[in-house]
């Protein structure tokens, strides 16, 4: 994907944690000024302006509206799993940011959002796709469908990217049960969803350039990877890999409080964005 054609303007990533700052990377060597919006910008690479702002104070935010924004991603990350912590961040948070952008007269910059495949919660390993149901019954689902319909409330285009478990990041809580003698059962079979973090920031990129280029975009996309497998079968691969003998292993039952399903990318796909990483296989190696 060559983003040399899109180079112009000012891109802002608030929330630049290590998605927002993968996506800045891109950007950078595409041409375009990146601006990186967080309460701590001192772990911000030194090719980000970085700018200090809170999404739960308002007037921190006010600068934001002097700027002619090509983009605005949002990739927030709660402080705490918890209720409060999701609320603070992704419901009173989003609002702020949507309620400043809604103010300007023109030039509303696109808005994509990075939100959660937890919006789903079926149990019975379906399938999931973009019209599927929202009825969430854990805090997480619910408070990112809620930011969903926030983001829903906002004059300028906008899209919500459902994404699924996310990788690549750091040592695979996989691997760490596997070094501790425990592997996921094999019946009753409870399925993995997740994307690697490098497809994380093509998505969202590739999504911008589609708006660059006057196509219309969907109100959310799941992005998930191409290989929605049992989670038996992932961490099998995983410890033959480290030479770990499945044989020895005690399954157990996860506790999937957020659904047992099988996230679909099929729209994401239809819209002509390839993997990098399409299976577990390709991308999971710690």
């Amino acid at each position: 994907m060559s983003l040399n054609n899109m180079a112009r303007d000012k891109a802002l990533i608030i929330g630049c944690g290590s998605l927002g700052s993968l996506i800045a990377n891109k950007l950078d060597r595409a041409g375009f000024q990146v601006v990186g919006a967080k309460r701590d910008t001192l772990t911000l690479a030194k090719h980000i302006t970085p700018l200090a702002i809170d999404v739960n104070k308002y007037e921190t935010l006010i600068d934001l509206m002097s700027e002619n924004w090509s983009v605005v991603f949002v990739t927030l990350t709660a402080d705490e799993f918890n209720y409060l912590s999701y609320k603070k961040t992704y419901v009173d948070g989003l609002r702020n940011v949507v309620t400043l952008f809604n103010s300007l007269k023109n030039n509303l910059p696109l808005i994509l959002f990075a939100s959660s495949t937890a919006v789903y919660s079926q149990k019975d390993s379906e399938w999931v796709t973009e019209k599927s149901k929202t009825k969430p019954e854990h805090f997480s689902g619910q408070v990112m469908l809620k930011a969903e319909e926030i983001l829903s409330t906002y004059k300028g285009t906008s899209t919500s990217v459902r994404l699924s478990g996310i990788y690549g990041r750091n040592k695979s809580r996989y691997l760490s049960q596997l070094k501790k003698g425990l592997i996921a059962s094999k019946t009753p079979i409870f399925y993995s969803n997740r994307i690697h973090i490098e497809d994380c920031s093509r998505v969202f990129l590739h999504l911008f350039r589609m708006y660059e280029q006057k196509q219309t975009l969907s109100s959310n996309y799941i992005a998930s990877d191409c290989d929605s497998a049992p989670l038996h079968e992932v961490m099998s691969w995983l410890a033959s890999k480290y030479g770990i003998d499945v044989e020895t292993l005690t399954e157990f039952i996860p506790e999937y409080k957020r659904g047992n399903k099988r996230c679909s990318n099929s729209l994401l796909l239809e819209t002509g964005f390839k993997f990098r990483y399409p299976s577990f296989k390709d991308g999971m190696i710690s």
